[in-house]
């Protein structure tokens, strides 16, 4: 009916704010010269700064420089600390491992 709310997720994203290019550049940072690096080990190195905007952000990185890869086998607890209520916050989610793709065969498209 008329009263039904429409949770209109596009709008809370673009509220957010969340520089999706210094996430990269985190990966990429903690990656180094490696193959794959985990989530956890990224926010070791880069904590979130925006809680669960910015742990969502990392999941939706689909840029052509990283591959992810998602177990449900393993799991990572994530903590931070809410910027509006000052409380901590913990998530319980797969393990999330960011990888460069392999080399593309030759004569493929780069």
């Amino acid at each position: 009916g008329p009263d039904d709310q429409v949770l209109d997720t596009s709008s809370m994203f673009d509220q957010l704010h969340v520089d999706r290019q210094a996430l990269v550049g985190a990966v990429h940072r903690t990656l180094g010269a490696g193959r794959s690096v985990s989530l956890d080990d990224v926010l070791v190195d880069s904590p979130l700064e925006h809680g669960l905007a910015e742990l969502v952000a990392y999941f939706s990185l689909h840029e052509s420089q990283l591959a992810l890869d998602f177990d449900d086998t393993e799991r990572s607890h994530v903590a931070w600390v809410d910027d509006d209520e000052h409380v901590e916050r913990r998530a319980d989610l797969p393990r999330v491992t960011f990888s460069r793709p392999e080399p593309a065969g030759q004569g493929s498209e780069p």
